[in-house]
């Protein structure tokens, strides 16, 4: 509820898409070890995918979801069914009154943080966040909403599920056509159900919202407290802060600016930053904890006819009440394309990411790029080929490797 979600541009109607695949992919280090202990196989991959996108009277918003079924040629691991997914969708049952809100992640995460992401070091957690939304007119500009959410986060394997049962209000103003103000407050109470109670903590957060929302720029800003009592342990809180700003440069050419400094624990974190799942250090063995986050991204867009250009780069550094995890992570990615042809692109892609663990003193460095050809043999059907190479770097005792990886992918769409 308390997230910042910047929709999507809306469609005309209700558009559904569907994506078949096979593919092979050879590793030369499939469990990402240290020198003189890798081990090779290949992964042999069917995929289904579907996607949802709609701005209705009665529904709005989008949905998309991926199953793999993966098969290693040599056994190193047990075949396993693998989804990934997402959903952000609003039934309208009074338009302008009342709707239910519903979002979804389906996603892969890590289980050890200062391990490898391989195949043995992940498992799937499931979000799921539901709830009505109230608006009452007071009159004029003024509004007055309220809504209530039940979270549920599962784990395929650990016994960090939990639950969440919140409610907020919130008192609005709207001046003019492009600028709003909200006066919120966020009340919340999360379960583990599978740990002790003492692990049980209430929350409130209360904050203003000023939305501005122009021909070319998009900004929301939130500055308030959090408060949070916990079973076991000193209550805690602190000042609650965040800003999304969004900039169209030109017509091909989007800039995005994120910066926060707040209270957050797993299940908000999936839930408000979709697109980075497996790449999150909220592993599973901190999945309990609350921490406190400030983090800064960058992200640029830029796309042509002739090619594109996706930049991001993150700053964020985390302060876990009870886990030994805090950190300081430093990320950079780049997908650079090029068409090289009525039917190919090329695209050059990279990534580079370092850990700085405060208890430890560890300092993790991963890197990874590559090389991908798209080629269309017809319309709706496509032949991936990909070349990349990953490594990691560490000053820790265990960790480091160095893996090579080439992928060949059939896929079609409909």
């Amino acid at each position: 509820m308390a997230g910042m979600l910047l929709w999507p541009p809306a469609v005309t109607a209700l558009d559904t898409a569907w994506e078949l695949g096979v593919s092979q992919e050879h590793s030369d280090n499939i469990q990402r070890n240290p020198e003189g202990q890798e081990v090779a196989d290949v992964v042999r991959t069917g995929s289904l995918g579907a996607q949802l996108q709609a701005d209705r009277s009665y529904l709005e918003g989008q949905a998309e979801v991926r199953v793999d079924y993966l098969h290693y040629r040599e056994g190193t691991f047990n075949d396993e069914v693998r989804g990934q997914g997402s959903a952000d969708l609003t039934w309208h049952i009074a338009p302008e009154r009342l709707s239910w809100q519903l979002q979804e992640r389906l996603a892969v995460v890590e289980e050890r943080s200062t391990e490898p992401l391989s195949p043995g070091n992940r498992q799937q957690v499931n979000v799921f966040s539901t709830g009505p939304d109230y608006r009452l007119r007071l009159g004029g500009s003024r509004f007055l909403d309220a809504g209530a959410r039940y979270t549920d986060l599962r784990y395929s394997r650990s016994d960090n599920d939990s639950q969440r049962v919140g409610v907020q209000f919130q008192v609005g103003y709207r001046p003019s056509p492009v600028l709003e103000n909200r006066l919120i407050l966020d009340m919340t109470r999360t379960h583990f159900p599978q740990r002790a109670s003492t692990r049980d903590y209430d929350r409130q957060d209360l904050y203003g919202r000023i939305s501005l929302r122009g021909a070319t720029t998009r900004t929301v800003a939130d500055l308030g407290v959090t408060s949070i009592q916990r079973a076991a342990g000193d209550d805690i809180g602190g000042a609650l802060a965040r800003l999304a700003w969004e900039r169209d440069l030109t017509a091909v050419t989007e800039l995005r600016v994120n910066l926060a400094g707040e209270y957050s624990n797993t299940a908000s974190d999936l839930l408000g930053r979709p697109e980075e799942p497996a790449r999150d250090p909220a592993a599973v063995e901190s999945a309990a904890d609350v921490f406190f986050a400030r983090r800064g991204d960058i992200g640029i867009r830029h796309e042509t006819p002739r090619g594109s250009l996706a930049l991001d780069l993150l700053v964020e550094d985390r302060e876990y009440e009870e886990a030994p995890l805090d950190q300081l992570r430093t990320q950079a990615s780049l997908i650079l394309g090029v068409v090289a042809g009525p039917r190919s692109r090329l695209e050059l892609f990279g990534y580079h990411a370092a850990y700085d663990y405060d208890a430890t003193e560890r300092r993790d460095v991963d890197r990874e790029g590559g090389l991908r050809l798209r080629y269309r043999l017809r319309r709706s059907l496509e032949v991936r080929l990909e070349g990349a190479r990953a490594e990691r770097m560490t000053n820790g005792d265990t960790g480091e490797y160095q893996e090579n990886r080439v992928l060949l992918e059939l896929s079609y769409r409909g």
